[in-house]
This record gives C-alpha cells, sequence and structure tokens, in this order.
C-alpha cells in the first residue's frame, strides 16, 4: 500500500472492525491515546507522521508474509506476561471533564472512556475509576497528565474526610486537591493545592459539593 494514499475515516474504522481490534488496541499499536482514533474516526483529520504509520500497519496485517519481523512497527511496545490480569476502569480524561460533572454520580452514561490497569492482588476495584490530572496546582507530586485512581466518598461520610487528595466537583468546577484539616461542620471544605506558586487555598460550600472522590493510588505518571 503506498504512503501517498490517505484513509477516510469511514475507511480506518472498517479496518479496525475487519481485524477487531479495540480503539483502545490501534491507538497502542500507533502510540496514541484511544480517543485519539475516537476523533480520527470521527473525520477529525490523521495528521501525516501517523497516515503513513497506519498505513504500514494496515498492510502489514493484510499481508503478513511481507512482515520481516513481529511487531516491527513499535518495537517498544509494551508486552505483558500472559499471567498479568488488566482490568477495565472507567477514565475521566482531561477532555471527558465536563460529561462528568454533568452526571449525577460521574460515573453514570455513554460519556465515560475505560483505561486498562494491571490488576492487583487484595485490591478491590469495585465502584474505582480513574482521573487525569490537569494542570500545574498540585505539583510535584501529581504533574499534569498523571492518572489516579479514585474512589467515590458517600456524602453521609463528607463530614468524617481524613487528611488526602480528593477530587471535588461543586457546581459547574471540577479540582483535585488537598484536604489537610475537615472544617465541614462550618459550612464549608478548603482544598489546597500542593503548588503554592501557582495555587493557594479555597473555600467551597458543602452545600455546593456534588461528588467528591478520594484518590487512592497513582497508576501512571508523565516522566520528569
Amino acid at each position: 500500500m503506498a504512503h501517498s494514499v490517505e484513509l477516510s475515516a469511514q475507511e480506518l474504522k472498517k479496518f479496525r472492525k475487519e481485524f477487531n481490534l479495540r480503539q483502545e488496541d490501534l491507538g497502542e499499536e500507533l502510540g496514541v491515546h484511544k480517543n485519539t482514533i475516537s476523533n480520527w474516526e470521527k473525520g477529525k483529520g490523521i495528521p501525516d507522521t501517523k497516515m503513513q504509520q497506519l498505513l504500514t500497519y494496515i498492510n502489514n496485517l493484510r499481508n503478513p508474509s511481507k512482515n520481516e519481523v513481529a511487531n516491527s512497527i513499535h518495537p517498544h511496545k509494551i508486552r505483558y506476561p500472559d499471567d498479568v490480569e488488566l482490568i477495565e476502569l472507567p477514565f475521566v480524561s482531561v477532555p471527558a471533564r465536563a460529561g462528568f460533572v454533568d452526571l449525577p454520580d460521574g460515573v453514570t452514561g455513554t460519556t465515560i472512556e475505560t483505561y486498562p490497569v494491571i490488576k492487583t492482588k487484595n485490591v478491590n476495584y469495585e465502584g474505582q475509576i480513574l482521573i487525569e490530572v490537569n494542570g500545574d496546582s498540585m505539583e510535584p507530586n501529581y504533574p499534569s497528565g498523571t492518572i489516579v485512581r479514585c474512589k467515590q466518598v458517600d456524602p453521609n461520610n463528607w463530614a468524617y474526610l481524613k487528611s488526602g487528595v480528593y477530587a471535588v466537583v461543586f457546581g459547574n468546577s471540577f479540582v483535585i486537591k488537598r484536604v489537610k484539616d475537615n472544617n465541614f461542620q462550618e459550612g464549608f471544605l478548603t482544598l489546597h493545592s500542593d503548588n503554592t506558586d501557582t495555587g493557594g487555598k479555597m473555600d467551597v460550600r458543602i452545600k455546593d459539593i456534588r461528588q467528591i472522590w478520594r484518590v487512592e493510588w497513582i497508576e501512571g505518571a508523565p516522566a520528569r
């Protein structure tokens, strides 16, 4: 297949289904997030550099005898051992936050994506989600792009929040901040930024809070 050929959004989707590939599978092969594949399939355009890589990948799948080295397109792709178990969790990327805020509990509906993580023994993943950190207010421990695993806090337990890092939805806002002292009984919750150079603290009225998720674990973070 010549690299000068361009692939339409419809052809890309048809190819993916032809080989029973998920968007995340194709994204992993090309070194992009599955959201990017979704955007390409919606007609938002494939960059020239990725178009060439994609066409080569399609050619190798359709003509396996011409593929001199297995997986030669992405030699750096992670290959998990057979005994490693992955689990797909709901994932709130930065672009998906608006839809997340609009949902009553944050996870109901079809706007939430999924993201695979390595399943760890003795960890209960029920009700947990992944959230992407945005901005530099939680530097250096939570740089922008960090993916954290969170568990929702029952509203009945808000008054007993312990110190820690939380994702908080209030009004139309979504923030990831640190709680140091629980002043719930005073009618508000004080949220702190770790990076005092770019953010300080804010008092959020309890009556405006819609969701609280406790950050349980960092599942991935950008290289520093």
